[in-house]
């Protein structure tokens, strides 16, 4: 609720790139990103995002996606990198991105 998401194209799920996705957050708010848990952690997400210990399959479906969370500050840069750092398997899903304003 109150959330908007950034569907990446899941045709990306195999493409590493350092900038793979950029946007500046406009206000404070959580930044979420799904990702699929056959695919190992790329490391933007080891490092700037924690597991938040939830999962969820996409309309009731495998895979398996993993929740992870941060923070981001108004004006912010954030810089994601593409859905894996090395080798993804050939049926994996690309990662998706949510944002919701910041609340405690």
């Amino acid at each position: 609720n109150g959330a908007e998401y950034i569907r990446t194209p899941n045709s990306d799920n195999r493409y590493w790139a350092r900038d793979q996705l950029q946007f500046i957050a406009g206000v404070k708010m959580h930044i979420y990103v799904l990702h699929d848990d056959a695919v190992p952690r790329p490391e933007f997400l080891l490092k700037d995002y924690k597991d938040t210990g939830d999962d969820i399959k996409i309309d009731g479906k495998d895979p398996v996606m993993s929740i992870f969370h941060r923070v981001a500050e108004a004006g912010e840069s954030i810089i994601m990198a593409g859905n894996s750092d090395g080798d993804a398997p050939q049926n994996c899903r690309m990662y998706t991105v949510i944002g919701k304003k910041y609340s405690n």
